[in-house]
């Protein structure tokens, strides 16, 4: 939010450290001229790298109208100073650890219930050489693959408003229950400043990154850390080494295509009591409930067939 500076000579607020230079006084840069001062909330926020590179633009305009351009955020030094060379500013950008300065502007909120610091970490497979369009391939031995495939780790990271539902509102969600005659729930929350990045360099490069940038989302606004995984155990470990204060949540999505996966064997795909399967023992599950696998199968596993071995002919 840009400020008109003039105002705030009366009444001038701390101040902050530049990233490069040390302290600022913004009460001095006011005796040089008109200051344009921009508060953005970090690096990690797309639009305030936009914003950014937007004021850089026009920055040899505002110098020709005497003024000096001034960026504030709550990110530490190091991490504003990663910012001024990332993007090659040749304004200040001044750190504003725990949103002082811009709590004195009025310019800081939180929600009533906190937030939510949300971590995510999948791994896809990524085919490394494409075949080419048109080209007929030839058949392949046994065990053989077309492609090799490298692990892509893909990692999101965002912040979101708490929103309590029952294990009743969540089964209705997935299910699509249009005609439920539950009374309407609050909109859901959006995300905010969420990143999505996938490396093939392992899942330590994605995890030190993604613990990294979620350390810089910290304050006073974050009350809870959750950390959402699918069933792979050996990357639920690992993520709970490298954000041991998040808690451990296992992605409902994931949960729900077993379900699904496990309604169809036992029933069959086209059986009209597949989505009750589900549904009961999806609420089982979010209350924490035992259920049998109930009904029984309605086929029969079928034995491979053991060809008679021919049997090695003896020396006489």
């Amino acid at each position: 939010m840009e400020l008109s500076c003039p105002s705030m000579a009366g009444a001038s607020p701390s101040d902050p450290p530049d990233a490069i230079s040390g302290q600022v006084s913004l009460s001095a840069l006011l005796e040089r001229g008109p200051v344009a001062l921009v508060f953005y909330r970090g690096e990690w926020r797309p639009y305030c790298n936009l914003t950014l590179r937007a004021y850089q633009t026009i920055q040899p305009q505002i110098q020709e109208l005497g003024a000096t351009m001034v960026a504030v955020s709550p990110q530490t030094p190091d991490n504003s100073l990663t910012t001024v060379e990332k993007k090659g500013l040749t304004f200040p950008v001044l750190s504003d650890q725990g949103n002082a300065v811009a709590r004195e502007y009025g310019l800081v909120w939180a929600f009533s219930d906190g937030l939510l610091l949300v971590v995510q970490a999948d791994g896809k497979g990524v085919p490394l050489v494409q075949p080419p369009a048109g080209v007929r391939l030839p058949r392949l031995g046994k065990g053989q693959k077309r492609t090799k495939k490298k692990e892509a780790v893909v990692t999101s990271l965002y912040t979101i408003a708490p929103y309590v539902r029952s294990p009743r509102d969540v089964v209705a969600a997935l299910l699509c229950d249009d005609d439920d005659d539950r009374p309407p729930l609050a909109p859901r929350p959006q995300p905010q400043g969420k990143e999505l990045r996938a490396t093939l360099d392992g899942k330590e490069v994605a995890l030190t990154r993604l613990a990294g940038r979620a350390r810089q989302r910290e304050g006073t606004q974050i009350h809870d850390r959750v950390a959402l995984t699918d069933g792979a155990e050996a990357l639920q470990r690992q993520i709970e080494a490298y954000v041991p204060q998040h808690t451990l949540v296992l992605d409902i999505i994931h949960a729900t295509d077993y379900l699904w996966d496990a309604a169809t064997a036992l029933l069959g795909e086209a059986h009209p009591d597949r989505t009750a399967w589900v549904r009961t023992h999806l609420e089982a599950l979010l209350t924490a409930r035992r259920t049998r696998s109930s009904p029984q199968p309605h086929w029969k596993p079928q034995r491979r067939s053991q060809r008679a071995r021919p049997r090695s002919a003896k020396s006489s």
